[in-house]
């Protein structure tokens, strides 16, 4: 029978998480007609990672590979992940996300049944170990930008779904490493990294294909206590908002596309920039003058990336025309006899 799944898992150093996250995955119900495995990519590690995988895997219900993938970065594992897949679907599955028993039938239901549907994502719990206790603002503050998102239990569509715990279409994911690439590289080992999965659901809608949030799908996300200080997640929304101009620009949206609404959001930047200089050499001038060296942080990292984007213009429509001219068969079947969108130029 052809393999049905492939679970991937990108780890570094994730000795001391996998054995709860590959226990979840061995409980998993998925019916004995549809084989699955388990692709781990220890990425770098300098632990006994692979020696803990190893160990678990000669007594694990489906096959589970282990692959070296020396250059550090979880963009270069999930690509050495998608070049050896076997699957027809893939669920990405990061070392501290522990999987319902019931996702990936779930999940594979939905694929079938929505064959022009590529990526899919559910609902992602916090979960805090003994001993850890969230922050008071953890739903305001670190919720969204740890990916942990309840929306709820109706399905809803055009939901770009988080990297933890997505599913979609193998061959998709991998023709598009293949063909377009990424211009975000993601998280390196334990340090600061986001939005690869957001980038792929972009260049996945520009290419026609729907996403969805789906909310049988259900996984618990443990929380790491370094995760929940105020530094950490200080960096991560700063990286995040950096990040947001390439996004738009990926997305098609006006303002992130035209030479007019480039200029008004750069002016929106530069103005909150000096906005928060100012509070930060005179702080008598406004009563919460605590956080404004982090808003001038995110604002000047904004800042930098729009302009870097308008440097580079020509390469972010070079990056755009590949997407736009990627071959047919990365197309939903329905689309792929449609005229496919004129080149453009910076």
């Amino acid at each position: 029978m052809d393999m049905k799944i492939s679970v991937i898992i990108c780890t570094y150093n994730g000795a001391s998480r996998l054995p709860a996250t590959l226990e979840k995955l061995a409980a998993q119900t998925v019916p004995a007609e549809c084989p699955w495995e388990v692709i781990l990519i220890d990425n770098a590690s300098t632990d006994d990672t692979a020696a803990v995988a190893r160990r678990i895997g000669t007594n694990f219900p489906v096959p589970l590979r282990i692959l070296q993938e020396p250059q550090p970065g979880k963009a270069n594992a999930l690509q050495t992940a998608f070049r050896e897949a076997a699957g027809e679907y893939y669920c990405i599955v990061d070392d501290d996300n522990l999987l319902e028993s019931d996702y990936l039938t779930n999940g594979m239901k939905f694929l079938n049944q929505h064959p022009d549907v590529a990526l899919i994502g559910g609902r992602t719990l916090p979960e805090f170990p003994v001993g850890i206790d969230p922050p008071s603002d953890f739903d305001v503050r670190f919720a969204h930008f740890l990916a942990c998102y309840d929306h709820g239990t109706e399905i809803i569509w055009d939901k770009i779904p988080p990297g933890a715990g997505q599913m979609g279409r193998v061959f998709l994911m991998r023709g598009i490493y293949e063909h377009i690439g990424t211009w975000l590289g993601d998280r390196i080992g334990d340090g600061v990294g986001c939005c690869e999965d957001l980038e792929k659901g972009h260049v996945c809608q520009r290419l026609g294909w729907q996403t969805a949030h789906v909310p049988q799908l259900v996984l618990h996300h443990v929380m790491a206590s370094r995760r929940l200080t105020e530094e950490y997640i200080d960096t991560l929304t700063c990286t995040a908002y950096s990040l947001g101009p390439w996004l738009y620009n990926l997305a098609g949206s006006e303002t992130g596309t035209s030479w007019a609404g480039s200029a008004a959001l750069l002016v929106s930047d530069l103005l909150r920039v000096g906005k928060y200089t100012l509070l930060i050499r005179f702080p008598k001038f406004h009563p919460k003058i605590r956080r404004a060296p982090f808003w001038y942080k995110v604002y000047s990292s904004r800042l930098a990336s729009r302009l870097a984007l308008l440097r580079d213009r020509k390469l972010v429509w070079a990056h755009i025309n590949r997407i736009n001219s990627a071959p047919r068969e990365l197309r939903p079947r329905a689309l792929r006899d449609a005229p496919l969108p004129a080149p453009r130029s910076a």
